[in-house]
């Protein structure tokens, strides 16, 4: 039984995203308590414990220190790992705190990821409208066309609509009313 509770705790080690030099190192302290008190986990008694810690293989501060800490996470493991409610389903374990955190700080880079394209897209569209509004004010006022001018519009205008048009018929298909041709596309 204890080595796979050795097992899972190396596991649930890795899960909490340990480094692997730790997981190897409180995986060898658990061991040795294990091996040290050699008997079924739910036996363990705090002489048991206490007798372990004693050892000459902790002497110094830093190791007892570490064992210590081995030992108990080792115990709360396990401890909560046994079923305390006869007949009843266990709720499922709460997720770290480390990956609940981690989960919040993809969402939010995701989240202004796709603020700042819909900015970038809005500042693009806009440029084109202002553009498109100071050439037909020239045009009314009878001045020439520009062939230039004109091409670099058709450039920008497709530049925009091929890396936007799956958002762009996304909106289509809601209901938003776009562009004849982009409805086409939707159908097709």
């Amino acid at each position: 039984m204890n080595d796979s509770l050795l097992d899972d705790y190396r596991r649930h080690l890795e899960s909490e995203d340990y480094c692997h030099e730790t997981i190897r190192h409180y995986t060898g302290i658990a061991r040795r308590f294990l091996k040290f008190v050699a008997k079924p986990f739910n036996r363990i008694t705090e002489t048991d414990v206490q007798g372990f810690l004693a050892a000459k293989r902790y002497k110094t501060k830093s190791a007892r220190r570490q064992a210590v800490v081995t030992v108990s996470q080792l115990i709360k493991f396990a401890a909560a790992s046994l079923p305390v409610v006869v007949g009843r389903e266990l709720p499922p374990p709460a997720p770290s705190k480390k990956a609940v955190a981690m989960r919040q700080k993809w969402a939010l880079e995701k989240l202004v990821d796709e603020k700042e394209k819909a900015d970038d897209l809005i500042a693009a569209l806009t440029r084109r409208v202002i553009d498109h509004y100071v050439y037909f004010g020239k045009r009314l006022k009878g001045e020439p066309d520009d062939l230039d001018e004109l091409a670099r519009f058709a450039d920008d205008c497709r530049e925009i609509i091929e890396r936007n048009l799956p958002l762009f018929m996304g909106l289509s298909a809601g209901g938003r009313n776009l562009h004849p041709a982009v409805d086409e596309r939707i159908i097709k």
